[in-house]
């Protein structure tokens, strides 16, 4: 198996939270829906951040 590791990007931001809520940890906090247009912008503005 190879495995390629890259930078995300802005439309990385769904399935980044998806892969959360799956976590132990996010089941309690974080806001997942499965239309990825409810994904709050809250998400992308921690992104745009942490990716400044």
């Amino acid at each position: 198996m190879h495995i390629v590791f890259r930078k995300a990007n802005r439309v990385d931001v769904p399935e980044i939270v998806r892969l959360l809520t799956e976590d132990e940890l996010g089941l309690s906090g974080e806001q997942y829906n499965k239309n990825y247009e409810s994904i709050p912008n809250l998400y992308y503005a921690a992104f745009d951040i942490n990716n400044y």
